[in-house]
């Protein structure tokens, strides 16, 4: 109840009144009635007035406003789950990369662990690589960088040195070419959530992340997600950005979304079964995979990943959200 309290007081009115405007029009429903049917399914399930534009609330009956994970029920679902005192390691992108190292499938270099004869070995046999710093969010910091826009590979690893956000180096990720075809130009990756209790894992979804405008394939910077089968890899879903609901295929290269078969996907989802074990104290996670000829990687993981993506109208069977799947998995959710 207090968290609830303290969204009320931190209200946007004016994006507020844009969402019910926006709402009221396309669903010809009176502006009166959407303010306190959300101040209603606030009050029930704890729904700001975004995720009641996100998941549809104004079409959604009461059961089906139980299924879904919204903003006060994800952080309800986070506090159970996440112990403050080891999430910061996923934060750290060093730090994971350390920790998490089998589950890579590629190489890595820590500049505040390394020297210049690190680096030259670093960069055998590389020609581009991605250097992030070790705290980021959405895909922001991150550079591309090609030692052939350099005179020496000395001027390389000093431009890298003299940006100081920069703390990691990663080899360039060559990906499965089926994972290619959507967007060459990003990497195109998995997001795979995983819950763990009592010492077993459950994986919650599984979604194909494409890049759109450029390298980065994050949904938030412009990119195109769509829901996996994880025991098949098949798409089951068309594509959907924050922009447009419904992407039949990529803008770019044509490439339809549903009904295409990914490989490696099973895969994925054990290696990161196993990945979740390795710190059961961090109870939910967004693993980012990306896929190779060899098999799966893990790209990060995230211990506040969103809730959002399986639950958006184009997405969600039935109209049914995964609240009730955490619910079946975390008897205590049921409590209160």
């Amino acid at each position: 109840m207090k968290y609830k309290l303290r969204m009320l007081r931190h209200i946007n009115f004016d994006k507020l009144n844009n969402i019910i405007k926006e709402i009221s029009k396309k669903n010809n429903k009176s502006k009166i009635y959407i303010f306190f049917d959300m101040l209603f399914s606030y009050i029930k399930h704890g729904s700001g007035y975004y995720d009641y534009y996100l998941f549809d609330f104004i079409n959604l009956n009461e059961e089906q406003r139980k299924t879904m994970v919204t903003r006060s029920r994800n952080k309800k679902l986070i506090s159970l789950l996440n112990d403050k005192k080891y999430t910061n390691i996923f934060d750290n992108k060093s730090e994971f990369d350390k920790l998490f190292a089998e589950f890579l499938n590629r190489d890595i270099l820590i500049l505040k662990e390394s020297n210049y004869d690190d680096f030259i070995k670093f960069m055998k046999n590389k020609e581009e690589i991605i250097a992030k710093p070790n705290s980021m969010e959405a895909g922001k910091g991150i550079r591309k960088l090609n030692k052939n826009n350099y005179k020496t590979l000395k001027n390389m690893y000093n431009d890298i040195l003299n940006d100081k956000n920069l703390d990691l180096l990663e080899e360039l990720i060559k990906q499965n070419k089926v994972y290619a075809k959507f967007n060459p130009e990003s990497v195109n990756c998995l997001r795979i959530v995983t819950v763990i209790k009592d010492e077993k894992v459950f994986p919650i979804y599984c979604m194909f992340k494409i890049g759109n405008n450029d390298f980065r394939d994050n949904y938030h910077n412009g990119g195109i997600c769509c829901m996996v089968d994880m025991a098949t890899g098949k798409i089951i879903t068309n594509g959907k950005s924050s922009k447009e609901n419904i992407i039949i295929k990529h803008p770019t290269t044509n490439v339809k979304f549903k009904g295409q078969t990914l490989p490696h996907v099973a895969d994925a989802v054990n290696m990161v079964i196993k990945a979740a074990k390795v710190i059961p104290e961090v109870g939910i996670v967004g693993w980012d995979v990306f896929v190779n000829e060899k098999g799966p990687g893990i790209i990060e993981g995230n211990n506040y990943p969103s809730y959002d993506f399986p639950q958006f109208p184009e997405f969600a069977v039935d109209k049914v959200g995964t609240w009730k799947k955490y619910k079946e998995i975390i008897k205590e959710l049921n409590k209160g």
